[in-house]
């Protein structure tokens, strides 16, 4: 195996913005650059076109985030996307214009670092204004780096521990 120096970024290939990946690949033969171009560009097709809007949502909100000193887990909140998606969309009772519902599911991210993809799935539904989404880590928003009660649609305030499953 060849020995990359990572100091030199004439070994790194940007897939570039035209294809929608935007991703680094080391360069190594151009056969293993296509085929993983090939295989990036058929998961990408894979996720539908409002998962793929919704990581923007949190990309948005993270760059927000990073002018202000801060930014989130865009990570963590990437691989909540589809869970949320599907809990919020096919299983959970829950009513947009009545958030306190009295019958509806209640809905605790226990993993309170993934809060950007709650507050994506929450602008995306109609909880949240387009003011309120894009106050993300401004001084006196409601949307911060957990989750809390008092947004609606979030049912309790958590953190980085999980500590969501013994409430």
């Amino acid at each position: 195996m060849k020995d990359l120096d990572i100091n030199n970024t004439s070994n790194l290939v940007h897939t570039g913005p035209e294809d929608n990946i935007g991703i680094l690949l080391c360069r190594t033969s151009n056969a293993w650059q296509r085929q993983v171009k090939k295989t990036l560009k058929k998961t990408m097709r894979s996720l539908d076109v409002r998962s793929i809007n919704i990581r923007k949502y949190i990309l948005d909100l993270f760059a927000i985030g990073q002018k202000k000193g801060g930014g989130g887990h865009f990570g963590g909140a990437f691989s909540l996307v589809e869970i949320l998606r599907v809990i919020y969309d096919d299983f959970a009772k829950h009513k947009v214009k009545n958030p306190n519902w009295e019958l509806r599911d209640r809905i605790i991210l226990s993993k309170g670092h993934g809060c950007l993809a709650l507050y994506a799935i929450l602008y995306d539904k109609g909880y949240l204004s387009k003011k309120q989404f894009l106050s993300y880590g401004k001084k006196n928003s409601i949307l911060g780096g957990h989750p809390e009660h008092f947004i609606n649609g979030v049912e309790a305030s958590t953190g980085s521990l999980g500590h969501g499953l013994p409430i």
